[in-house]
């Protein structure tokens, strides 16, 4: 008979024996749970993608919710029941325990967890109604990519993330010397693929945005506008424009790039040639990164995604789309700023900051970040003081001599902005007077969810290159103290302010995490966190786009304040051919008047005027063209409908067309209204 010690022992032994089983079931059995059921919810919403909008409404009927819970029991069955038949047949060529080959299997089949997420992200109107819902779930996608890219990394394998693409093996058919010479061409092929990518978004872009012009989403201000700046320019009027009242555009931006980028009409005299090039300038920005990244990371995988990254991030498409605005050219113009500047070619990066101030006024503030990031990071201090002077000389010379009567932008501020102070003084009064209001102002709803759309897309790992936080002041400045809803809409221009120092941060920040604290703690392998953050933010750009950028439909991307339709119905292909007809009745040397939308489709002559922005002092438009949809902003109507009146009552004008809600008023010869 045992003793009561030996029963109490017997206990004990199993209960620890219990807790280590529990222990070893709980390390795999929830993960391979959440595969089945993700398999279930995956492959269920593949082939009734009508589900999903209910569930997500919460809306679906009791028989649709019993039918799905079947079928995703059957899934996870189905993947308990292949685990069971791949550990029998791995049990034959080794003695790894079941607990262990469970693990093993689900750090591969973890990945099959993005797609249910990914096919939720896609439901209509998620990522307008619920962004914060819509956010998390993207960083839930780029975490559980980085896990699985982690859990494959191993160095054996991937050993290329280290060496880089030229030391793959080569065929054992080429020669010793046909090998040196292969390999040096194999060097080629990450930057290959990187232009290959940069001209596929070209085409898309072009694509959408000739879409959206030819849909009469492009505006006169600020599309046309452009478009007859180019035209005057190119003509020896030096940024000439009929569209602004004083007749040149120096009044509202000084971007004398302009005046070299327009002979591209010289190319083909249409609208569409500006489209191109700017979609075509701005892909150029991934060459840049590309070469940082493999720079900085010592191998050009690293460079290919982060190019990905930046060709998907929704603050790329959005400015692209929008009209067209000269401060937009910067962004692959600060990229070669920066990749001049970590690879010290001075020269290079001279060129690059004499472009970059030709691309508008507000540009020297950029520069001048460049040059604290450069003092701040313990180098160059030179160049930054170099860069500092000039920053300083060309940025007084141009706003307080060149531009000395123009246009204020100050009403930009003009909630924060005090009577009487610059909005920088205002800002500074402020926060020794009335913090509160400041902090409650900046740290609205709307800026953190803004700020947080910015960075999620590169899975927040700006964050961890504290050193390139200067970089992001200026673009940080407008989300927070600026009062124009433009500062904080991925759909505008103003995130070149930061977007492009972002993603020249994360080669850094990437690095920063594989050789930091937090690494060393968790012992976690620093050769394969690298590939891994880089796939995290990878998915984590196209799960953000699927939300908020061009190439996926949905019901959040606006190109500036409209709303975009990337497809061309027939009433969109009748108004077109109306314009086209009205373009060829027109002679180029007539001057037009034209309602907010149309005007853009007639900008290549020397006298277009708006109807919104119109001032009637010796204005004579010889036709005028009205289309009815421009005529129902409420802030247009009290401006625009008396002169639609005007003309259309006038003995001056007669009515030649009537069309598609278009009518188009010729004034009669010899006739001076």
């Amino acid at each position: 008979m045992r003793s009561p010690r030996n029963k109490l022992q017997s206990i004990d032994t199993w209960i620890d024996n219990f807790r280590s089983m529990l222990a070893s079931v709980t390390s795999w059995l929830p993960t391979t749970l959440a595969v089945g059921i993700c398999l279930g919810l995956s492959t269920w919403f593949l082939f009734q993608p009508e589900i999903i909008g209910h569930i997500a409404d919460d809306q679906a009927g009791n028989e649709e919710r019993y039918k799905l819970l079947a079928w995703t029991a059957i899934c996870v069955f189905a993947v308990i029941f292949f685990y069971a038949v791949m550990y029998r047949r791995s049990r034959r060529k080794s003695d790894i325990n079941l607990h262990e080959f469970t693990r093993k299997m689900n750090r591969f089949a973890v990945i099959i967890c993005i797609v249910p997420i990914f096919l939720f992200l896609r439901t209509d109107h998620l990522g307008k109604e619920h962004p914060f819902i819509s956010i998390i779930a993207s960083l839930g996608i780029g975490l559980i990519g980085a896990y699985f890219a982690y859990q494959i990394a191993k160095v054996r394998q991937w050993s290329f993330f280290k060496a880089g693409l030229h030391h793959l093996p080569l065929p054992l058919s080429q020669g010793k010397a046909g090998m040196g010479s292969e390999r040096g061409r194999s060097r080629w092929i990450p930057l290959i693929v990187v232009i290959l990518l940069a001209l596929s978004y070209m085409a898309a872009l072009t694509h959408l945005q000739t879409i959206h012009h030819h849909n009469l989403g492009t505006r006169n201000w600020d599309f046309g506008l452009y478009i007859n700046c180019l035209w005057h320019s190119l003509r020896g009027n030096f940024l000439g424009c009929s569209f602004i009242p004083e007749g040149t555009h120096i009044t509202r931006h000084f971007d004398p790039i302009l005046v070299l980028i327009s002979p591209i009409l010289l190319i083909y005299n249409k609208a569409e040639t500006l489209i191109v090039f700017q979609a075509a300038w701005v892909a150029s920005g991934a060459i840049p990164l590309y070469l940082l990244a493999k720079h900085k990371l010592g191998n050009p995988l690293f460079g290919i995604a982060l190019s990905l990254v930046y060709l998907f991030h929704p603050a790329v498409h959005g400015p692209n789309m929008y009209d067209f605005h000269s401060i937009v050219l910067a962004f692959p113009v600060l990229l070669w700023c920066m990749y001049c500047l970590e690879t010290e070619r001075i020269k290079t990066y001279y060129g690059f900051l004499a472009l970059l101030f030709l691309i508008r006024e507000d540009t020297p503030a950029l520069a001048a970040m460049m040059a604290l990031y450069m003092i701040i990071s313990g180098r160059l201090y030179r160049v930054a003081a170099i860069t500092i002077v000039l920053a300083t000389v060309y940025g007084l010379l141009v706003n307080l001599v060149v531009m000395a009567n123009a246009y204020s932008y100050t009403y930009y501020f003009r909630e924060i902005k005090l009577q009487g102070h610059s909005p920088t003084s205002s800002i500074f009064i402020s926060l020794l007077t009335n913090p509160g209001f400041v902090i409650k102002y900046a740290l609205g709803e709307e800026r953190i969810l803004y700020i947080l759309k910015m960075f999620m897309p590169l899975m927040m790992l700006p964050l961890f290159s504290k050193k390139h936080y200067i970089l992001f002041t200026w673009g940080l400045a407008t989300t927070f103290f600026g009062s124009w809803v433009g500062f904080i809409r991925l759909g505008t221009q103003y995130s070149v302010y930061w977007l492009p120092f972002m993603l020249a941060s994360v080669p850094f920040a990437i690095d920063n995490i594989s050789k930091g604290r937090l690494v060393r703690a968790l012992d976690i392998d620093p050769r394969r966190i690298r590939p891994a953050l880089a796939m995290g933010m990878v998915l984590c750009a196209i799960s953000m786009s699927s939300l908020y950028g061009v190439f996926w439909p949905n019901s959040s991307f606006r190109p500036g304040y409209v709303g975009f339709q990337r497809i061309t119905t027939p009433e969109h292909a009748a108004r077109y051919e109306t314009i086209k007809k009205i373009q060829s009745m027109i002679p180029d040397d007539a001057s037009v008047l034209a309602t907010r939308r149309v005007g853009a489709h007639f900008s290549l002559r020397k006298d277009v005027w708006s109807f919104h922005r119109h001032q009637e002092e010796g204005q004579v438009p010889d036709w005028v063209i009205i289309w009815n949809t421009d005529l129902k902003r409420k802030k247009d109507k009290k401006i625009q409908i008396p002169r639609v009146k005007y003309y259309k009552k006038s003995d001056d004008y007669d009515m030649v067309l009537n069309e598609n809600g278009i009518k188009v008023h010729k004034r009669k010869p010899g006739r001076s209204p």
